[in-house]
């Protein structure tokens, strides 16, 4: 088993490779039927049905890959019926009030909601990939960067008044001159232990915002990054940086 193996089976995304590393090394790259069934029991046992069946799929699509005959033996888990969670106006206030004091926190909260962007995706960027003038923020994908919608580039916008708190905190950065992302993963979860939500969830805030202010859905999946488009949107739809533009501001007010 090498990491080209590794590489040329999953293509393409970040996560996929993180889930399948994880499994290699905790069977220290002997991918046997005994050893494999031991690693998805265990994270039967402690982990949601929803974690373990998304790692249950990549890893089974894994070993197909190897052509190993004992893959498609492996029983699939039950369908996961998934509750999309909620996220209450007055929990998003709290942690709000939780972090006034916090420039670093008060940014994260106001272009994670204003931009739609995933957890990992806002821990990733760097003070080039916000264009505070032109209130826009790039989702690469290069070595310093990996998206989740198989390596798809694209943008997504902000308000006003965020960049006022952005230009604010990044003011605050350069003065430190310590960090190489804005918000470092570790640092900011930690934080987020003394709110009622997660980073994760600020993401859902942006899209009941704009299904609430009645936006499009096709520039809502365009901004957001979603991996499974519909036809429509895949195929039909084709709206330029200025038009999505144009469409955000008048929703996003």
């Amino acid at each position: 088993m090498t990491n080209r193996a590794l590489s040329v089976s999953t293509g393409h995304t970040y996560e996929v490779k993180r889930f399948l590393f994880k499994f290699l090394s905790a069977v220290q790259w002997h991918v046997d039927f005994s050893s494999t069934l031991e690693y998805l029991n265990g994270i039967k046992s402690n982990k949601s049905p929803a974690y373990y069946n998304k790692q249950f799929f990549q890893i089974v699509k894994f070993l197909v890959y190897l052509d190993l005959p004992w893959a498609k033996k492996i029983e699939h888990p039950q369908t996961v019926h998934y509750t999309p969670v909620r996220v209450p106006e007055d929990h998003l206030f709290s942690t709000a009030a939780i972090f006034k004091s916090d420039l670093q926190m008060t940014s994260l909260i106001h272009l994670g909601c204003d931009s739609g962007l995933r957890a990992e995706e806002l821990y990733q960027l760097r003070l080039e990939d916000i264009d505070l003038e032109n209130r826009i923020v790039y989702v690469r994908c290069d070595e310093n960067h990996h998206v989740k919608n198989n390596g798809s580039i694209r943008i997504s916008f902000f308000t006003k008044k965020t960049a006022k708190i952005l230009q604010k905190y990044f003011s605050e950065f350069k003065r430190q001159n310590r960090r190489r992302h804005l918000w470092n993963e570790i640092t900011i979860e930690k934080k987020f232990r003394q709110a009622p939500i997660r980073c994760k969830l600020l993401r859902k805030v942006f899209s009941s915002r704009w299904e609430k202010n009645l936006g499009p859905s096709g520039a809502k999946a365009a901004l957001m990054g979603h991996a499974n488009k519909t036809v429509d949107t895949s195929h039909y739809l084709s709206l330029s940086d200025n038009e999505l533009r144009e469409i955000y501001d008048k929703i996003m007010r």
